[in-house]
């Protein structure tokens, strides 16, 4: 009979250091984004700046997002991260230098229509609603439990 007055001062103390350590990840979290928040809104203002290369530059601010993120947002970072993953890799395939590719000018050199079409759909998959609600559920969690406005910050594209 001794044990369970043990085992239950044992769950309360597990349950207790399991809720601060989810508090300091989300806290942590939410001090990442208020970090990578001033990159975003940078790298959103340098699109389409010769030299810039956005792709890769955003990619990487979201893979940082998507390591710190709290269970929750796991399935939002991976969808955002995948997606822009995607159109990384469709500009490697086509061989085309983001840092120089002007999406609405001529085609590249050395690149087939077909792989300026591959892009641009991967492209266009970044506003597809299933990334758009991704983005909205980062957003919303930002706001909710961050207390950060993430709207103007570029990663709603």
């Amino acid at each position: 009979m001794r044990r369970r007055p043990a085992a239950a001062a044992a769950a309360v103390l597990l349950a207790a250091a399991l809720g601060g350590c989810g508090a300091d990840a989300t806290e942590s979290y939410c001090d990442t984004v208020g970090a990578q928040a001033d990159e975003l809104q940078r790298l959103s203002g340098e699109a389409g700046d010769p030299g810039t290369d956005l792709v890769g530059d955003t990619l990487d601010v979201f893979e940082t997002l998507r390591s710190a993120a709290p269970r929750d947002l796991t399935d939002e970072w991976d969808t955002v991260v995948l997606a822009w993953r995607d159109l990384a890799g469709a500009l490697d395939e086509a061989g085309i230098d983001v840092t120089q590719y002007d999406a609405s000018g001529p085609r590249p050199a050395g690149t087939s229509r077909r792989e300026v079409d591959a892009v641009r759909a991967t492209a266009e998959a970044l506003r597809s609603p299933r990334v758009r609600a991704a983005v909205d559920g980062i957003e919303q969690h930002a706001r909710d439990v961050c207390k950060l406005d993430l709207s103007g910050s570029g990663l709603g594209f």
